[in-house]
Parts: structure tokens; sequence; C-alpha cells
């Protein structure tokens, strides 16, 4: 398998950024609008999805504390607050109506795997790869070189180890 290039904002992350080998001879950009100070606000079509707005007050201050959310990243955060919503919603469908459904068919009785847990697993598998982009593993925070201690890494732990269905093997 062959090692991928680590991006510019990966090194930076990392400490290993340097201009004669990353930059070209060009500097950071700074941008003066993006105050890091500021936690980013949810965005208006997540206010509909009430699971979705308090995964987002639950951990956009965790991942801004330390770095991984900026202004920049919003979109990318919203999505994943939104499938967080949807993975909750299906999970509960399927705890709900179990993973075998039955059903008459004329005469007969038809007995097959619920169609929601495919799609709770293709929701899990999205939200996973969201989560390794904001460094919500140990694997993403040990690449990235982030360390959380203290009540930051409870959050994450906490919210990972309610997530009982994520696995990327399935």
């Amino acid at each position: 398998m062959p090692n991928h290039r680590k991006s510019d904002t990966t090194h930076r992350l990392q400490g290993t950024w340097r201009k004669d080998r990353h930059g070209g001879g060009r500097d950071w950009p700074v941008d003066t609008t993006l105050d890091p100070a500021v936690i980013p606000e949810s965005v208006a079509w997540l206010a509909d999805d009430k699971r979705a707005v308090d995964f987002w007050h639950r951990m956009a201050p965790v991942l801004h504390r330390h770095g991984l959310l900026t202004q920049l990243d919003v979109m990318a955060f919203a999505l994943m607050a939104h499938l967080y919503g949807e993975w909750r919603e299906l999970s509960e469908r399927l705890d709900r109506d179990g993973h075998i459904i039955t059903y008459q068919r004329g005469l007969r009785t038809v007995t097959k795997p619920n169609p929601v847990a495919s799609m709770v697993r293709k929701v899990e598998r999205m939200l996973f790869g969201l989560m390794e982009q904001f460094g919500m593993s140990p694997k993403a925070r040990k690449s990235l070189g982030v360390e959380i201690h203290g009540d930051a890494g409870n959050a994450l732990d906490e919210f990972t180890s309610k997530a009982r269905y994520f696995s990327t093997e399935r």
C-alpha cells in the first residue's frame, strides 16, 4: 500500500511543515476575517433536527478548543451533525422494529432482513469518515498530532462509546 502525501495542513498541525519543501516559496495564507476565538455557529438548515443541533452544541466547543473546527469547516461539520441525527433516528427505528421483519404476501408469510439495517450501516460509514476528518478517533488524533486531556477527551470518548453500531468492516 503506497504512502500518500500529507497535505500542507497536516504538516502544519504536526509541526513538520517547511517552507523550502512544502511551501514552494509561498507563505501560509492568513484570512483576517476568521476569528479563531469564536466557536462557529450552527447552520440554519440544521435547526429542525434536534439531535443534530444537540450534537453541534456538544461537540463544536470540544473540537474548536483543539483547533479542529474553524469557520472553514462549518459545512462539513454541519453534514456530520446531520448524519449523526439521521443515524440516531435510523438506529432507534431498527431497535424498535428489529433486525428481521415478517409480513404477509398473499397467503405466504415472508421473513427477511430489515432494510433499515443496511441504511444504518451506510450512514455509519459516511459518519465515521467525517469523524476521522475531524480527529474524532484515537488514530485520527494521533495522525493530526492532537492530544486531548481532561473533559475534552471524555466528551469524545463518551460520544464514540454511545455509537455502538460504528464499524468500518460491515
